[in-house]
């Protein structure tokens, strides 16, 4: 069985196309984070973290996990104190970001419709709080994960997966899976299964 090798890739469209470079910096950042962890395996924190990482790197402003207003209620019409995930500015433009993170089967079916449903649940979340001027942006980080015994199915199931997020209409996707975390297993609960890399998900918000 041939070595493998980097799976990595990007689909911009045009309503987040400018994000390209940061999104270049955040598959490095976790292509070289190490071989016996992978940041993408805690949280929706953790990942915030090096997509925050990223856009320092491009040498952007951003605040995490900041405090602010939030319209709640069956009508949006009660306000209380919320926290907003993320927001930054690049090249002129200001982001209102929220996220969510999944962990879905990488061979399974309808995969489409856990990521489609966490970018809602994103974009809801930054309807409720955006301020004026601010570009919304709905953020799901999709963490794939296959059984052990899949081993050497493993690349045909991760380029099959990829095929299947390119339709999802009008996301922004950027995806690493590196070489020496292919076949990468936490050494907990979830030990029978590898989580092999990660996909950023990306839709605007008005």
């Amino acid at each position: 069985m041939s070595a493998p090798t980097d799976i990595r890739g990007l689909v911009l469209r045009d309503s987040l196309s400018e994000l390209e470079p940061v999104l270049k910096y955040w598959q490095v950042l976790n292509e070289n984070w190490g071989i016996s962890d992978a940041p993408w395996w805690y949280n929706e924190r953790a990942s915030i973290s090096f997509l925050a990482g990223a856009i320092w790197k491009y040498g952007a402003w951003l605040l995490e996990e900041f405090s602010t207003d939030k319209l709640v209620g069956q009508r949006e019409n009660k306000k209380v104190v919320g926290r907003c995930d993320i927001a930054f500015g690049i090249d002129g433009q200001d982001y209102w970001g929220e996220a969510k993170q999944c962990w879905p089967a990488l061979n399974g079916k309808n995969n489409n419709s856990m990521i489609t449903l966490n970018l809602d649940r994103a974009e809801k979340q930054v309807k409720s709080g955006k301020e004026r001027g601010y570009k919304g942006l709905a953020i799901a980080f999709v963490v794939p994960k296959v059984l052990r015994a899949g081993r050497r199915q493993i690349d045909t199931y991760i380029l099959n997966y990829i095929d299947q997020l390119k339709t999802i209409p009008n996301a922004t996707l950027a995806w690493i899976f590196p070489a020496q975390t292919r076949n990468l297993y936490p050494n907990n609960d979830w030990r029978d299964y590898y989580f092999p890399g990660i996909i950023l998900a990306l839709r605007p918000v008005k």
